[in-house]
């Protein structure tokens, strides 16, 4: 329970590390488990750096084609995503919705990946850049927080907007490696 948690005292990173190499189901139990104290404010003090990300084998990481779609965005007007709901598919460890919500200061961005275990990683993601290095909400010019700008679902593609009514006014993604499999899935269907 959260109160338990909230009395255990955590791991370090090495032994969360030792933990993780168990097994792919031991990681992501650790990674539940990190998330839910993460969630808390009474355990999820930690140390801050800007855009702290963590990954798993199980998510694609970071490329360089991502890195190439980040500074796309970014010769972009700061009008483009301002103030605006906004979606990205294919999250993975959700670095670039949580980018698009630090510069932008959007209404809403939602992280989308069909992955459930990306989308648990987003969140922590979030988490570690939304606190400062005490466990506390970092407030932008707006007084909102990443936390207020930022979501990561599960999701096939636009479903979960599709189910909640959200209507989106932006939609990024750098899917090179998803796209194709979609495309066949498509045609296999008709």
């Amino acid at each position: 329970t959260q109160k338990e948690l909230g009395k255990m005292s955590w791991m370090s990173v090495d032994e969360f590390l030792v933990q993780c190499k168990k097994s792919g189901d031991a990681a992501y139990a650790s990674l539940r488990s990190l998330l839910e104290r993460l969630d808390n404010p009474e355990t999820r003090h930690h140390g801050r750096n800007k855009l702290t990300m963590m990954v798993i084998p199980s998510i694609f990481l970071p490329e360089d084609w991502s890195f190439t779609f980040d500074e796309g965005i970014n010769r972009h007007p700061d009008s483009i995503f301002k103030e605006r709901t906004v979606a990205e598919l294919g999250c993975g460890n959700g670095w670039i919705s949580i980018a698009i919500a630090e510069k932008w200061l959007p209404y809403k961005v939602y992280g989308l990946d069909i992955n459930p275990r990306a989308v648990k990683v987003s969140w922590i993601n979030l988490y570690l850049n939304a606190l400062d290095e005490n466990g506390h909400l970092i407030y932008d010019v707006e007084n909102k927080t990443l936390l207020d700008r930022v979501e990561f679902h599960e999701s096939d593609l636009l479903s979960y907007c599709r189910e909640k009514d959200i209507q989106l006014e932006r939609i990024v993604g750098c899917l090179p490696q998803v796209i194709p499999q979609r495309i066949v899935v498509c045609l296999s269907l008709r």
